[in-house]
């Protein structure tokens, strides 16, 4: 009995791993981790090679340069982390409990952060979570494999939304389409959603992201953001009423925001959308900065490669990169670039080129604008909630 005891001890403690000390502190921080390995390794191969001082720090800026995203479009970037629903976090229903969405979702913005804005970081940049909203389609059964998938939503003066998609892959054939009028959230339990269209649910379909949009449907910036889009009425409602127009309100978020599909046959599970903002110590850090000096563009980035020699890397760079090159020379010296950052970018005068309002323009300025009034009519609508509520 000691024996067979002892083995059902180790069994519980390897299905239990997850929530071990520190483990979650190493999920997060594994992204930080490679990089760390990544430096070293270059750092030993300029010894090896015996470079120069200069040399060294060519190389070093260089490698730097190779991970940032140059000329990449911000909507089509995605980043992905794999998990599997494990025992200690699955809840007695025997599906992925709902606290460990959200503790999978921190690894996964962490690892999209790190990818998507590197310089960021490099200057000490970090990014705090404001809210986020959870919007659960179908359950994760306990000990299947999942993926997180990340992808940028829209921003604005201040915040910046990420979409997060939990998807599974089916082993015979996709799940039928969404009945919103019956949908299940992450512990199975059915909700009540009202009607959003004639039949009463929502096609599971992409949605087409360039239909132009009426402006009675969303609010721009120009517009302001702080009353509620026309085309959901949240004034004079009930507690009851409140919340379920807020859940017709998410359900045309996911269908315009275009999360509802998924190009290789993958199943979404679960949408969640994350309010974050960019900090330097306690300077905040407008988004449109943040992935200029990162050296996104409007150009489509569906033909570029994963990995490219230097020399393409700059090819696919936008046209005001030298810009940012020039605020880290010499290579590798970013003070320049931090003082521009933290406030520095305030002192270029309307009139001149301010090259973060103009790279995202075009396509890309137009998407963030209807996406960010499909946002604002979620954030107004749990507002109306929690003024109910309270």
């Amino acid at each position: 009995m000691p024996t067979v005891f002892k083995y059902i001890v180790y069994l519980l403690l390897a299905l239990n791993i997850k929530s071990f000390p520190l483990v979650w502190h190493y999920r997060v921080f594994r992204p930080v981790f490679k990089f760390h390995l990544q430096h070293t390794y270059v750092k030993l191969m300029n010894l090896v090679t015996f470079k120069s001082k200069a040399a060294s720090r060519r190389r070093e800026a260089e490698w730097f340069e190779s991970l940032i995203p140059l000329g990449a479009n911000p909507f089509e970037l995605m980043g992905t982390f794999k998990s599997r629903a494990s025992i200690d976090e699955s809840d007695f229903n025997w599906h992925l409990s709902n606290s460990s969405y959200a503790k999978t979702m921190d690894s996964t913005r962490f690892k999209f952060g790190l990818e998507m804005w590197p310089n960021f970081f490099r200057l000490g940049g970090w990014v705090p979570l404001s809210a986020t909203h959870f919007h659960y389609l179908r359950e994760i059964p306990m000990l299947s494999k999942y993926e997180v998938r990340a992808t940028v939503g829209a921003w604005d003066q201040k915040w910046l939304y990420v979409v997060q998609r939990f998807v599974t892959y089916p082993k015979k054939k996709a799940s039928r389409p969404i009945k919103l009028n019956g949908k299940q959230n992450g512990n199975g339990d059915a909700a009540s959603t009202p009607d959003i269209n004639e039949s009463g649910s929502l096609p599971y379909i992409r949605a087409n992201m360039r239909q132009p949009v009426s402006q009675t449907e969303i609010n721009t910036p120009a517009q302001g953001l702080s009353s509620a889009p026309s085309s959901v009425d949240l004034a004079g409602l009930s507690s009851a009423d409140e919340k379920a127009n807020l859940s017709a309100v998410s359900a045309e978020l996911m269908k315009g925001l275009d999360v509802l599909d998924e190009e290789d046959g993958a199943v979404v599970n679960t949408i969640a959308i994350s309010q974050v903002c960019f900090k330097i110590g306690r300077i905040t850090i407008p988004p449109a900065i943040v992935m200029a000096m990162n050296g996104a563009s409007g150009l489509s980035t569906s033909s570029r490669r994963k990995r490219y020699t230097l020399d393409e890397h700059r090819r696919v760079a936008p046209a005001y990169w030298p810009k940012i090159q020039e605020m880290m020379t010499p290579p590798g010296d970013t003070r320049k670039l931090k003082k521009f950052v933290t406030g520095g970018w305030r002192d270029v005068p309307e009139g001149e080129e301010r090259f973060w309002e103009t790279a995202l323009g075009g396509e890309v300025e137009e998407r963030r604008k209807r996406n960010l009034g499909l946002v604002e009519q979620l954030r107004r609508g749990l507002e109306v909630v929690d003024e109910g509520v309270m």
